[in-house]
């Protein structure tokens, strides 16, 4: 989940090789992107299934750890589909080879930054959504409490820290 950035930084290095860049290549990288981002957000919205059915399975649901997890990954998947409707945005507008160049020179960082927040949303969604089925499998019943409403309070500042930059990215350059 963590070398999602260092994939992207290399394969943004290798369509911008000593201050040229080529149009197909930056096509190629845009949808394909694009494709990434739709699958994810398809998987996204299974995994709010999957934990809405987790939560509602009597006994395995009631657990607090297994609440905030699910919780925590249902509010992450919602974050995930923002964020790849988004990215698909962004996407459409890289495709200009002047916003491209605008990205690759100098902005470089911000753009690998930009192009994993999608991945790693919708990799840590899943994640919470696993851990959450198996620590309801694993766990003793608890009722939900603050800490349950801390996580998921977290889980929502983070994910707004993540998707507001895409949000951002999306309306123009020059922002970031």
């Amino acid at each position: 989940m963590f070398c999602i950035p260092i994939m992207v930084l290399k394969y943004l290095q290798s369509i911008y090789v000593d201050g040229l860049i080529s149009g197909v290549d930056i096509r190629r990288f845009t949808d394909n992107f694009s494709i990434q981002a739709k699958a994810q957000a398809t998987v996204a919205s299974v995994i709010m299934a999957v934990n809405t059915s987790i939560l509602a399975i009597p006994g395995l649901g009631s657990q607090l750890a297994t609440k905030v997890l699910c919780s925590v990954s249902f509010i992450l998947s919602i974050y995930c589909i923002i964020g790849c409707t988004m990215a698909q945005q962004f996407s459409s507008r890289i495709r200009s080879l002047d916003f491209a160049v605008y990205y690759l020179q100098g902005k470089m960082i911000n753009l690998v930054i930009l192009a994993s927040i999608p991945s790693f949303l919708y990799l840590a969604s899943l994640s919470f959504s696993i851990l959450g089925f198996l620590t309801g499998i694993f766990t003793i019943d608890f009722g939900l409490d603050l800490s349950a409403k801390i996580g998921c309070g977290l889980a929502l500042i983070v994910g707004a820290s993540l998707t507001i930059p895409l949000v951002i990215a999306s309306v123009g350059p020059g922002l970031i």
